[in-house]
């Protein structure tokens, strides 16, 4: 199975349990983007846009390019 793949479950995430497990998701695997992605779209839907934003950062720093 892929990894963390219950973390991208359809991509349909809500509140924070979708937050918490996105999050546990990128401590056990830091470069899997699309969780990342997933992870700073959620902290924005809850209002954290600080911390949505530092994790936008960090997929930038990793895909320059991207």
């Amino acid at each position: 199975a892929a990894p963390c793949a219950d973390a991208n479950a359809g991509g349909h995430f809500h509140g924070d349990a979708a937050e918490e497990l996105l999050a546990d998701c990128l401590r056990r695997v830091p470069g899997f983007h699309a969780a990342r992605v997933d992870y700073a779209q959620i902290l924005h839907h809850n209002g954290k846009t600080t911390q949505a934003q530092a994790e936008m950062d960090r997929l930038l720093a990793a895909e320059p390019g991207n």
